[in-house]
């Protein structure tokens, strides 16, 4: 929606917005989520999604062109959803038993493979294949699932160590992750200027770099520290992140063909939830290793670090990127915005 809203030229300000009520969400959630379990029980909270995703559903019908088609989805849509669903699954699974029922358990990523391989013969595939297909997409694809999946594992990490090393409560290990989503909703929209005014595929990549080099910095996990120490850390690192959100998808939106947009957002979505749902299974994984011992706790942020450096390269390696042209029907929108 944001997309079809602006022209090429302002993308990096669209996405800039997106990527700061996430963060927004975020930091209001487990206050919101507090409240909830606490007055009404914990099943509600997913209850939450309900009014929320009628209220989505409604600014969509009111902005979306005239001409954009609503269709029932298909029977090989549900296929392509099993298929795809498994095998996400079968990854997360095999990483989540590894950790308790050891090594043998990694063969049941094997299964994922079969399953994308009929999910590559569906028909409903070839808007995908033809979207990673196009120049410019495969680098802010995967620079986008390395990040999340970095996250995730930072996320994830974080709050074990600081209660069991540190000896800090549930609400200041909480108070302190905030700093992570408080320092990307500061830097989101500077990100998105940013991208429109010197560049997306630069700004992205000065946003890797500082994301990487604030994980980096948490590495030693002393368990010396005060949640100061981590705190500020988080916050370079949010920082970071928030730089090369907007103009990283910015870019995937960007080189995409006009009719694979609505994928294009589907898929830096799935990239970015799927990266969040694999950094805990990929934490869990390294900190059992160690017997759950601090040193597994770094291997999950040394892992974290890596994969952030992983997003870096794959956005250096992208070839050089092209001048978008207007979109018709652009230009009053444009101007307002600008």
């Amino acid at each position: 929606m944001a997309t079809t809203a602006v022209g090429p030229q302002a993308r990096g300000r669209a996405m800039g917005l997106i990527t700061t009520l996430g963060p927004l969400g975020l930091i209001s959630g487990p206050g919101l989520g507090g409240v909830i379990v606490d007055v009404l029980g914990w099943p509600w909270i997913f209850f939450v999604n309900a009014p929320v995703s009628m209220l989505v559903m409604s600014v969509a019908l009111r902005t979306l062109p005239p001409s954009t088609p609503l269709r029932v989805p298909e029977r090989q849509w549900f296929a392509e959803s099993v298929l795809l669903s498994a095998a996400v699954a079968a990854l997360l699974f095999a990483l989540s038993f590894t950790a308790g029922g050891g090594p043998a358990w990694m063969l049941l990523a094997l299964l994922a493979v079969p399953l994308l391989l009929v999910w590559l013969r569906m028909p409903s595939s070839s808007a995908v294949r033809d979207l990673f297909r196009t120049s410019g997409e495969v680098g802010p694809h995967v620079a986008l699932a390395s990040a999340a999946t970095a996250i995730g594992t930072v996320f994830f990490m974080i709050p074990f160590f600081m209660q069991r090393e540190l000896g800090e409560s549930v609400s200041a290990a909480g108070a302190t992750i905030l700093l992570f989503p408080a320092g990307m909703a500061a830097m989101g929209p500077v990100g998105g200027f940013l991208g429109d005014w010197w560049g997306p595929r630069r700004t992205a990549i000065v946003g890797a770099v500082v994301f990487t080099v604030g994980l980096a910095l948490l590495l030693p996990l002393d368990g010396s520290w005060s949640p100061a120490d981590m705190a500020w850390r988080l916050f370079v690192a949010g920082c970071g992140n928030g730089l090369f959100n907007a103009p990283n998808v910015a870019m995937a939106m960007t080189h995409a063909p006009q009719r694979l947009l609505a994928t294009t957002g589907s898929s830096t979505s799935l990239a970015r939830t799927l990266g969040f749902a694999l950094g805990p299974a990929l934490a869990t994984l390294m900190w059992s290793i160690s017997s759950y011992e601090p040193a597994g706790m770094r291997a999950a942020i040394t892992v974290a670090t890596a994969l952030s450096a992983l997003s870096v390269l794959a956005l250096a390696r992208m070839p050089a990127p092209r001048a978008p042209a207007a979109a018709p029907g652009h230009r009053a929108v444009d101007d307002a915005v600008t």
